[in-house]
C-alpha cells in the first residue's frame, strides 16, 4: 500500500493541474466506476477537471505515468467542421485513454 501522507501531498500537487474535461456526466460516471473497481474507496477523491488526464497532459505538467499502469477509458465526440462555412458536417466517437492521480508521480 502507498503511504497515506504521500497520497495527500500528491493530491495537493495534482489539484493545480487543469485538464480539458468539458463536463460530460456519462464520462465522469464511467471513469469514476473504473476507479472504484481498481481502487475501492478512492473514487470520492476523483475530480475530472484536475486529477484525471491523458498521458500527454501529465507529461506537460511534469508528471510521469508509473510503469505497467493500464489506462482508464472514456469516450469523446469529435466534430468535423466544414472549412469554408464552419458548420459541423459530421460527428463520430473516439476513445481516449486517461490516467488518474494514483497512477502518476512527479518528475524529479
Amino acid at each position: 500500500m502507498v503511504e497515506c501522507g504521500f497520497i495527500i501531498k500528491l493530491i495537493l500537487l495534482i489539484s493545480m493541474i487543469q485538464t480539458t474535461y468539458k463536463g460530460s456526466v456519462s464520462n465522469f460516471e464511467s471513469v469514476k466506476s473504473q476507479i472504484r473497481e481498481r481502487w475501492p474507496g478512492e473514487e470520492d477523491k476523483f475530480d475530472a477537471s484536475s486529477n484525471c488526464a491523458t498521458y500527454k497532459q501529465w507529461q506537460k505538467n511534469n508528471y510521469y505515468v508509473l510503469p505497467k499502469e493500464k489506462a482508464l477509458t472514456a469516450q469523446i465526440i469529435i466534430e468535423k467542421k466544414d472549412k469554408v462555412t464552419g458548420k459541423i458536417i459530421a460527428r463520430y466517437p473516439k476513445k481516449i485513454s486517461l490516467f488518474c492521480w494514483l497512477q502518476v508521480r512527479p518528475m524529479k
